[in-house]
């Protein structure tokens, strides 16, 4: 319910920026919006007609398989992540700027179960933080 309420929070956030943004960024948004009404509708998909308890982290990881492909593991994204962000902060030429974010797109469809997990409360970012710091550090 949680995500449900936070995914429209960002709708409204996204199309209330949207009013006051330049053309060229409308497009952008415009992705934005449609990955978040993907992301909304699987969302959606786990609340059944009984309102029985569904075990949300499988139905999601399942969902997101079904609709994004083969997951990679966590510290995978870690370091492919950190990998993209280091390539972004270094510069590069526009060529090669295309490549990462080529490269990024990927990475993010892969990784898109670790992007779903919750970090709500301060103990779970606690937890997460020394997750990421693991793999980066075992890489």
């Amino acid at each position: 319910m949680r995500t449900l309420i936070f995914s429209i929070f960002a709708a409204l956030a996204l199309i209330v920026s949207a009013c006051c943004a330049d053309p060229d960024s409308l497009k952008e948004q415009s992705v934005l919006v449609d990955t978040l009404q993907e992301e909304t509708s699987i969302i959606d998909t786990l609340l059944t007609d009984s309102g029985q308890y569904v075990d949300e982290i499988a139905e999601t990881e399942a969902l997101i398989e079904a609709t994004y492909g083969e997951q990679w593991e966590f510290c995978d994204c870690v370091i492919k992540n950190d990998s993209v962000n280091k390539a972004v902060e270094t510069s590069v030429s526009d060529a090669d700027f295309d490549r990462v974010m080529a490269r990024m797109d990927v990475i993010e469809q892969h990784c898109k179960s670790m992007l779903a997990q919750p970090n709500t409360t301060p103990e779970e970012r606690e937890k997460h933080e020394r997750k990421v710091r693991k793999c980066l550090q075992n890489q």
